[in-house]
């Protein structure tokens, strides 16, 4: 059962039980029956406040970490106006941000690399993990006669 429906059950059977017992004393007191009832509907009016406070936090959560998860880093959230929900939107923020910035950074590297061993005059050929050819620079093809079908063939046969 989520948080949610927990909180909906909680609050629902708090106020029925009160209403019950404030329907108890419809018999002898109408006038403190009328007016508990209102402070009944107050209660349940506070309570969905309350209930949409509490909630509205986990449903951020819950939706940066979908982006996350999805490797969506372009997702950011505004501020709400509420102190404890901007903190943490600000840290999301912040946490976006830089996992974006390492990101293009790690692909620049990547991209300059790939540039230099391609312009490279020796003869550089990469391996996976595997074993397996993962790339070869012209000047390696060259040298060795490569065929571009050869590539992520096991090479410890």
């Amino acid at each position: 059962m989520s948080l949610k429906v927990k909180y909906a059950v909680f609050i629902f059977v708090i106020h029925a039980l009160i209403g019950y017992l404030l329907y108890l004393l419809l018999e002898d007191q109408k006038l403190y029956f009328l007016l508990a009832e209102v402070g009944i509907l107050i209660s349940l009016f506070l309570s969905y406040l309350l209930y949409r406070s509490f909630i509205k936090p986990l449903d951020f959560i819950a939706t940066g970490t979908d982006a996350i998860k999805d490797k969506d880093f372009n997702v950011k959230f505004l501020k709400t106006g509420s102190t404890e929900m901007d903190k943490l939107i600000g840290v999301y923020n912040e946490m976006i941000d830089s996992i974006r910035k390492e990101r293009t950074q790690a692909e620049e590297q990547h991209f300059f690399l790939q540039k230099l061993i391609s312009a490279s005059p020796a003869g550089i050929v990469l391996l996976d993990y595997d074993d397996r050819i993962s790339s070869v620079n012209p000047k390696a093809a060259e040298l060795l006669n490569w065929n571009p079908e050869w590539l992520n063939e096991d090479i410890s046969k």
